[in-house]
């Protein structure tokens, strides 16, 4: 099995605030994450999945995602799983 996971973008992660999303109460809207502390779960992330018995492949973030809605920019996440997984032994 292989995990793929992107670096951090170049400009900042909710670097114009976060948005608000009606079924998570837990988030306040407009709060810019600290960089320093995303590095470093990031970084630690990585560590961690270096750690397991699979291939773990790191890519940088593209670069045209990161260049779309400048004065608005919003990176959040895409998860993607083959689903052809679950049906090997």
């Amino acid at each position: 099995m292989k995990i793929l996971i992107s670096k951090l973008p170049k400009n900042s992660w909710w670097g114009h605030g976060t948005p608000i999303y009606e079924n998570n109460p837990a988030m306040k809207e407009g709060v810019v994450p600290n960089q320093e502390i995303v590095a470093v779960e990031m970084f630690m992330l990585s560590k961690l999945f270096n750690q397991l018995p699979v291939d773990v492949l790191e890519i940088d973030f593209p670069y045209f995602l990161d260049q779309q809605n400048t004065k608005q920019r919003q990176h959040d996440f895409v998860f993607v799983r083959d689903l052809f997984v679950s049906n090997q032994n």
